[in-house]
């Protein structure tokens, strides 16, 4: 399991490794009130050694290197100019909701990047096509494309 040391079976519900995936923002509101903005689209970062979580006590009891990668820097979407931003610290791209039924109507994509080796030392290859590690070179209308696909 990804939960902490000692517990490594059982996941906290609330940790570094979790993302927030829907808020009210003022962006999103009118006439002074805030309105919703749901995330859809998470990349989640899963690093192993030979199979297995690796483990830094000294830093965090979490595995390392492992969990949701914000997809927002300083309150900015990196991934979409027309996105807003939610969460706490760590922020994802959200985009505003404006009915019951488009919020019903949203769905949530979770990109799951391997980084490191297999439990025979083979190299996980999916961290090489991580949408983050490309954002600085595409446009919007190339990750929108991504996204679009998934």
């Amino acid at each position: 399991g990804m939960g902490p040391l000692p517990y490594r079976d059982y996941p906290l519900v609330s940790d570094d490794g979790g993302a927030i995936y829907y808020q009210n923002v003022s962006a999103c509101g009118a006439n002074g009130f805030s309105g919703p903005a749901v995330v859809n689209f998470l990349v989640l970062n899963i690093t192993m050694t030979n199979g297995a979580y690796s483990y830094s006590p000294s830093e965090s009891p979490l595995p390392v290197q492992s969990g949701f990668v914000p997809t927002c820097k300083d309150g900015t979407c990196l991934m979409d100019s027309d996105s807003v931003c939610v969460g706490e610290g760590k922020q994802n791209c959200a985009t505003c909701v404006n009915s019951n039924a488009a919020l019903q109507n949203t769905k949530l994509h979770i990109w799951a990047a391997y980084y490191g080796t297999d439990k025979n030392g083979r190299r996980f290859t999916s961290g090489s096509n991580n949408p983050v590690n490309f954002q600085q070179f595409s446009s919007d209308p190339v990750f929108n494309k991504i996204k679009g696909s998934l």
